[in-house]
């Protein structure tokens, strides 16, 4: 399913097309390319909300499926950074009437400040799916790899330190028509790119993922009678 999503730039917004592995891309632009996006700038020119240099999903490395890295709680069991997938109950009849396309929430839980991040997301093979940043809290930037079903994302805020919840990116995932009641279609956080490039949770001093707690829960589509 081709979709994109076509969102006001300034002109000191700049992208290239540059590296391969990509199907579908948002960068705020309205760029058809199968490359990854490469930017710069920010949004309102004030030096918050820097767009991330690199976003890119290349083509699939099958080691990076053993390296994927385990939730990190306290003993707690709370984190420094917490990122949520929403799992979505449905009906049959309503998806038919939603036409088999169903939003999904990912949302950041707990944050103790960020300034950078980077991270990606697995949906079910049998699903095809779209990314939405506009009116999110963040401005995540994305790529799609529609071959492999992956996403990974990028975002900055320059040297502005963000705390607290916050909406990160609704997906837009299109399940198969012959979907059934008990049927469950998972979407998974994923702490290393296809790339083998590992996630990032960091802010000016502190990077949480090697000094600090992350954790994540896994999300998906069931539907139900």
């Amino acid at each position: 399913m081709k979709f994109r999503r076509v969102m006001l730039i300034l002109a000191s917004c700049v992208f290239f097309a540059t590296l391969a592995g990509c199907n579908k891309d948002n960068t705020q632009s309205d760029i058809d390319t199968q490359d990854s996006a490469v930017q710069s700038g920010d949004e309102d020119g004030d030096g918050d909300e820097d767009s991330p240099e690199e976003v890119t999903t290349p083509p699939l490395a099958m080691s990076s499926k053993d390296k994927q890295a385990e939730n990190n709680p306290r003993e707690d069991g709370t984190s420094d950074i917490h990122v949520k997938i929403e799992s979505v109950e449905i009906s049959l009849e309503d998806l038919q009437a939603q036409n088999y396309v169903v939003p999904v929430m990912i949302t950041l839980d707990e944050n103790a400040g960020i300034s950078y991040a980077e991270w990606g997301a697995l949906v079910d093979s049998r699903c095809t799916f779209t990314a939405d940043n506009s009116e999110m809290d963040l401005s995540v930037y994305y790529s799609i790899n529609e071959e492999q079903n992956f996403m990974w994302t990028a975002w900055s805020s320059g040297s502005q330190i963000k705390e607290g919840e916050a909406n990160l990116l609704k997906l837009e995932v299109t399940l198969p028509q012959d979907a059934a009641v008990g049927d469950k279609y998972e979407i998974n956080y994923q702490s290393i790119s296809l790339a083998e490039k590992p996630h990032s949770w960091s802010s000016n001093n502190d990077n949480w993922v090697t000094n600090g707690y992350v954790t994540w829960t896994d999300g998906g589509i069931t539907i139900i009678g």
